[in-house]
């Protein structure tokens, strides 16, 4: 296994076990964050409306409700929702009109969510089991993402902070509160699994995570909160030499909780609708990869007859290309008639098969044809391999297409 397969099973484990103990602890675990059970990182949440005690299990490191903005009718997500704390103070602010996305990939945190909102009747309050380096949800359709000392948690900052990107609408925004360092850490606790589950070993510094923010083509990047976190030092010597540890807590490096925002551009680069009889396969498939090959882009697939699911195939041979199609939707092209589009593709290809057309306002109509691999016949392998014919000539095509009219 992978050592960042590893840390995250690692972490998916501790998280299960917080909610089978039912026991109140800090970032992570009470044998990590915090000694005889006092909370060393996470902050008091009573005073604020929506707050539900159940779903507050102590495992943050700041409120970035309290500096996020919200406005009633926002579409809000929550990252690493845990049993729902932040969601529900977010859904007080959003009102009914709005809705509160939670991902996480502990399947027994996902479950404690759900009961705490089926218990009080919630019905603007989502909890989906999903990877936030690839996040169930779909593209430019957040007004504002929140996450509360998650992030450190996963090797991959980068991916997840372009994935934050993808799924906010244009002007949409973020406020994440985290763990971040001043310096480095010592070796000892760099190396230690088990302080990835306690928000330390993650963490890097300030300055870099600031960095991250700003490739993935963030503005008006701002830290609202910042505060030193004073682990204790019979927590850090279960991992550490006490000369390492005297070394360290005299030197100038230090770990620290902030709060941190961050805005997306308002103008997208392209809006793009890509077309097919069924949108379950082929433009699924497209939409995926144009998607990967620039966050900016505002791009949507749909069908003139949709199937209303995905092919499974086309789903299993997209994963195997390092990109999830199974949050997308299949869309009947009805939905997207009142929009105005930069291109509308259609991908049909068979001698048989008619290219839907599209009635509504577009600048470029273009038709790239690929065969319906549905349509393959023959064995299991033979036909798995036409899926993946088809996907690799998908991608490209689009590719070219993106380099040739997109990235001019």
């Amino acid at each position: 296994m992978k050592k960042n397969d590893k840390i995250k099973e690692v972490v998916k484990q501790k998280y299960g076990d917080i909610v089978l103990l039912n026991q109140k602890s800090s970032c992570c675990s009470s044998s990590c964050c915090s000694v005889d059970g006092h909370s060393i990182m996470s902050e008091d949440y009573r005073a604020f409306d929506g707050y539900i005690a159940e779903a507050d299990m102590g495992l943050g490191c700041g409120i970035p409700t309290q500096f996020a903005n919200i406005q009633k009718g926002d579409i809000v997500l929550d990252l690493g929702s845990g049993a729902g704390n932040d969601c529900f103070i977010a859904r007080a602010e959003v009102g009914e009109s709005g809705k509160v996305i939670g991902v996480d990939f502990t399947p027994a945190m996902v479950a404690k969510a759900r009961e705490n909102a089926k218990k009080r009747g919630f019905q603007n309050v989502e909890f989906r089991e999903g990877d936030i380096e690839n996040l169930p949800v779909e593209s430019s359709s957040i007004d504002l993402v929140i996450s509360n000392c998650v992030l450190n948690l996963l090797p991959a900052k980068d991916k997840i902070f372009h994935e934050i990107y993808r799924v906010l609408k244009p002007g949409g925004h973020f406020c994440i509160s985290d763990i971040v360092l001043k310096g480095e850490l010592p070796r000892e606790l760099s190396k230690a699994v088990e302080m990835y589950v306690g928000c330390v070993a993650g963490a890097i510094p300030q300055e870099n995570y600031l960095a991250e923010i700003s490739m993935a083509k963030f503005n008006e990047i701002e830290v609202v909160s910042r505060k030193k976190v004073n682990m204790p030092d019979e927590l850090l010597l279960k991992y550490m030499h006490r000369d390492s540890l005297t070394a360290f807590k005299s030197g100038e490096s230090g770990i620290f909780s902030i709060t941190v925002k961050a805005k997306k551009n308002k103008q997208m680069n392209k809006r793009i609708l890509i077309l097919c009889t069924g949108n379950s396969c082929r433009s699924q498939m497209a939409h995926g990869f144009l998607q990967s090959f620039d966050p900016d882009l505002d791009v949507h697939s749909a069908g003139t007859n949709a199937s209303g699911k995905l092919n499974p195939k086309a789903v299993e041979v997209m994963k195997e290309a390092g990109i999830d199609i199974s949050h997308h939707t299949s869309d009947s092209v009805d939905k997207y008639l009142d929009g105005e589009w930069d291109y509308v593709i259609t991908v049909c290809g068979g001698a048989n098969e008619s290219c839907p057309a599209f009635m509504g306002k577009v600048k470029h109509r273009l038709h790239i044809g690929f065969d319906d691999p549905s349509d393959a016949t023959g064995t299991p392998e033979f036909i798995l391999s036409e899926y993946v014919r088809v996907r690799d000539e998908i991608k490209e095509e689009f590719h070219a297409f993106y380099v040739n009219h997109i990235r001019q």
